[in-house]
């Protein structure tokens, strides 16, 4: 057998060496194809898990940031609330807090007060509790009181005095505050009221020197609403900078293996986005330098890679399968040197035959196999092509998005993509607009999504028709109701982009209708600070809030805003909420509009405006509550929400005035159900005899009354005491006399009481904050 192997190698040894070097030629390279392919795959595969694990990380470390901001800014907002620094820097506020039995009659105005400012103070860290869903408890500690307010649990609310306060973990922490007045805490098992524990991440906030807010977030609210977008193969760990444990997920590992992994990679801790492979683990981390953690996800490469054995054996298997094709075309191939290839087809069939004894067997023939393959291969090209011509919109559209963000291209850069996708737009100054379709919403009401394209396709081709003065534009979608303009400066002044943006809004006008306004951004030298303009027009969009819409707005009117003193607002809302109280519905509703003309008058921004407005519904629901009145019935359950709600000016002032109306309607009906009627009466004495010599006891008096239930009902009423608003009036009626008539300031003071005008220039300074005559004279100034 050797013997005839030998010889049948020798008789054909050219056509042995030729299969050989022709199967080595053609195994190769499909060999390291696949090899290739299976490397690049699978380093593919991990890039694409690490960039999906980032992008869920950066998602989670942002959802973080801005919980804790919003914590941060709600906590601000109890911290300077006047009620809270009153009660935290009320004077002897230990004396008062540990009174107790009989009180001596001198502390009980001073308690009085004491006790107030503590429930105003109460009611605002209620709210603030209630700002969170993820806030599970909030503690404040006073220092100097030696108390512990609780607010959240069980409990909902309750004091304790610090050395009987059951959960005391914190303390050690409240002399490592930051630059900023706070401090986090490692996840840690907080005791709770019923003394059972709960794993909570404990953020504290310093309201003073000696005092702070400890604020606990409920760990398994985050890890059910955040990290639950992770995979069950994953385990996330937030780890402080200084490798403190904030919150590890349910993994296989122990915190202490995953620590291990990290411990001494100080990237992990100081870039924003990192990627690692250490212990067949992929760990993904970025770093928030708000919060000081790092967010670390680790993945088995075990798990990671199962996903791709499928691909692994398709690859296997067409590796598999090209070898032995190749083998077999190079076998045909050699022996096509010696024998015809018929006469091989032949043999082939010949031998298929005696192999299953099956008829003839039709055999394919190669070449045209490959003649097909290049067909098909060159018909792949076009339709290639054909997809990236259909796909150009596209392309150019987010390009034009991208000029829009910052970024880091030069404009040789630009110049050539704008080039490569066939953008016709010459770079150097160049500003921005936004178009607002403030209908939008209405048209979303429609619920036919054809009716809102065509809607936003027809307002892109008129904004293509408008007269730019020949400069080139490049128009872009940037959310579902605003679109980006792009144009080229080039010697135009800004009176000359005013007018084209006057004659954008005047095009859309009559082709659409109103419910159209144009912010325009600040000019810009180059691209590179193009989205500071487009960022400057969607800035001033937002005061359509003041101006309304169907407006040109330009960033540069509306940027140096500001409030400036705001007595004038304390002033009016005070006169609001006491003309409501009163059941003085004219009145309550000029002052209104008072309200609403100053903001306007001072360009006040909507969002400073707003919160106005939201002092303003406080400052009513607190006088309401004063009198007994029902504030769920008559405000609702989330009247903040309402008027957070409304994005106009015009909106806000109807809402307040329909709750006007509603409200004196309750109070008039308390009024009469309680028989204050008395008030009307006394008011009406006060006016009518404002000139003479009041006094509480001849009013009583004259009613029939007691003088000490007069005092109790008009202070309940009017929120002053009967001296106090009598004072107020007669200023009121003096500072008319000084605006509309010539009489002295002596006679002034008579006629509105005073005998004595010395004191009533002392009354009058100590109101207005300058003398009658100082007073006069600016009036006939202004």
């Amino acid at each position: 057998m050797n013997t005839y192997v030998r010889k049948l190698f020798h008789r054909r040894k050219f056509f042995v060496k030729l299969l050989t070097y022709s199967l080595l030629i053609a195994i190769i390279p499909n060999m390291v194809t696949s090899i290739l392919a299976y490397v690049n795959v699978t380093k593919v595969f991990r890039q694409e898990a690490s960039t999906k694990n980032q992008v869920l990380l950066t998602q989670m470390k942002s959802a973080m940031e801005i919980l804790v901001q919003q914590i941060q800014e709600n906590n601000k907002q109890v911290i300077y609330n006047t009620s809270f620094r009153n009660f935290e820097n009320f004077p002897n506020g230990y004396y008062y807090e540990n009174l107790s039995g009989n009180l001596k009659t001198e502390d009980l105005p001073t308690n009085y007060w004491y006790l107030r400012n503590k429930d105003e103070a109460v009611n605002s860290i209620n709210l603030f509790k209630l700002s969170s869903s993820y806030v599970d408890t909030v503690y404040y500690y006073d220092r100097d009181k030696s108390i512990v307010l609780t607010f959240g649990g069980e409990t909902l609310l309750k004091q304790y005095d610090y050395g009987s306060f059951y959960d005391k973990d914190w303390f050690d922490s409240l002399d490592r505050f930051d630059e900023r007045g706070m401090v986090f805490l490692d996840t840690r098992p907080a005791m709770q009221a019923n003394q059972s524990l709960k794993n909570v991440i404990t953020l504290i906030i310093r309201s003073s020197v000696s005092n702070a807010f400890i604020i606990n977030l409920d760990v398994d609210k985050l890890e059910d609403k955040i990290v639950s977008k992770l995979s069950d193969q994953d385990n996330l760990l937030i780890v402080s900078r200084e490798r403190g444990l904030i919150f590890k997920s349910h993994g296989e590992k122990t915190t202490d293996e995953l620590l291990e992994l990290i411990k001494d990679d100080t990237r992990v801790f100081q870039d924003t986005n990192n990627t690692v492979i250490q212990k067949n683990m992929l760990i993904t981390s970025t770093f928030s330098p708000e919060l000081g953690w790092s967010f670390v996800n680790y993945t088995s490469m075990d798990s990671l890679e199962q996903g791709l054995n499928y691909l692994k054996q398709q690859i296997l298997m067409s590796s598999l399968f090209l070898i032995f094709a190749t083998i077999l075309i190079a076998f045909l191939s050699s022996k096509k040197l010696y024998r015809p290839l018929q006469q091989v087809m032949d043999t082939m069939r010949v031998q298929k035959q005696k192999a299953d004894g099956s008829s003839k067997p039709e055999l394919k023939d190669e070449f045209q196999d490959i003649a097909d393959f290049v067909r098909l291969t060159v018909y792949e090209k076009e339709r290639i092509i054909d997809r990236l011509q259909e796909s150009l919109p596209y392309y150019r559209e987010k390009f034009i998005l991208s000029l829009l963000k910052p970024s880091t291209r030069t404009e040789e850069e630009i110049n050539a993509k704008l080039d490569y996708l066939g953008i016709e737009f010459e770079l150097g100054p160049v500003i921005c607009f936004v178009v607002s379709m403030d209908n939008y919403t209405i048209l979303l009401e429609a619920e036919d999504p054809k009716i809102i394209d065509l809607y936003r396709i027809k307002v892109i081709h008129l904004l293509q028709q408008c007269n730019y003065d020949g400069e080139q534009v490049l128009i872009t979608e940037v959310e579902d109701d605003k679109l980006a303009i792009v144009m080229t400066m080039g010697n135009l002044s800004l009176d000359n982009v005013f007018l084209i943006a006057e004659g954008m809004m005047q095009q859309l006008q009559e082709s659409m209708g109103d419910g159209f306004t144009v912010g325009i951004g600040s000019p810009c030298s180059d691209m590179s600070t193009l989205p500071g303009s487009y960022h400057g027009a969607l800035e001033s969009l937002q005061f359509r809030f003041l101006y309304g819409g169907n407006q040109v707005i330009f960033i540069g009117d509306v940027s140096l805003i500001s409030s400036g003193d705001q007595d004038w607002f304390k002033q009016l809302s005070e006169a609001y909420v006491s003309n409501i109280k009163l059941g003085k519905s004219e009145d309550a509703k000029q002052t209104l509009d008072a309200i609403v003309e100053n903001i306007k008058e001072k360009r006040i921004h909507y969002n400073e405006a707003r919160s106005f407005f939201a002092q303003l519904l406080q400052g009513l629901q607190y006088g309401i509550s004063a009198i007994g009145g029902k504030t769920d019935t008559l405000f609702g359950l989330d009247p903040y929400q309402k008027l957070a709600n409304k994005q106009r000016i015009e909106d806000i002032t109807d809402w307040f005035e329909e709750l006007t109306d509603r409200v004196i309607v309750s109070v008039s009906e308390e009024f009469n159900a309680k028989g204050t009627n008395h008030i009307t009466k006394i008011l009406d004495i006060i006016d009518a005899d404002l000139s003479q010599d009041l006094s509480l006891n001849a009013v009583a008096s004259r009613l029939s009354l007691n003088p000490s239930y007069v005092s109790r009902l008009f202070k309940q009423f009017v929120g002053k005491t009967f001296v106090e608003f009598v004072t107020s009036r007669r200023i009121e009626q003096g500072k008319l006399l000084l605006e509309t008539t010539d009489m002295k300031v002596g006679d002034v003071a008579t006629s509105v009481g005073y005998q004595n005008s010395y004191y009533f220039i002392k009354l009058f300074k100590e109101a207005t904050g300058m003398t009658p005559g100082e007073y006069r004279k600016q009036h006939v100034r202004e």
